[in-house]
């Protein structure tokens, strides 16, 4: 009975609304990712371009990754009904950091 007191009915839509945000993050850093590696066109034979390919590849599958991760639990979690929110939360920071270590990356490749 007391578990029952603990479930939050809105639950659900809190992890629904919060991948709809990592979604647009992840593709936004994916994009942001994108957008650097034309920074080799300026530096002809200077740029490591195995370094730019390799952050360019992690970019795009980290984020389609993370977020499947992150639909999982918000199913798992919503199925429980508890709060999911939290899960797609780590998601989201998980693919700020990688984007910006991506952009170091190039900045140091190019």
């Amino acid at each position: 009975m007391a578990e029952n007191l603990r479930r939050n009915p809105n639950a659900q839509a809190r992890g629904i609304g919060a991948l709809v945000v990592q979604a647009l993050l992840s593709l936004s850093m994916t994009f942001l990712v994108f957008m650097q590696t034309f920074r080799v066109a300026g530096c002809g034979d200077a740029c490591d371009y195995g370094l730019v390919n390799g952050a360019w590849i992690v970019q795009l599958w980290v984020g389609p990754l993370v977020l499947l991760a992150s639909i999982a639990a918000v199913v798992v979690l919503s199925r429980k009904a508890h709060e999911s929110w939290w899960a797609v939360g780590i998601g989201a920071a998980l693919v700020i950091s990688v984007g910006l270590v991506n952009i170091i990356a190039l900045n140091i490749a190019t």
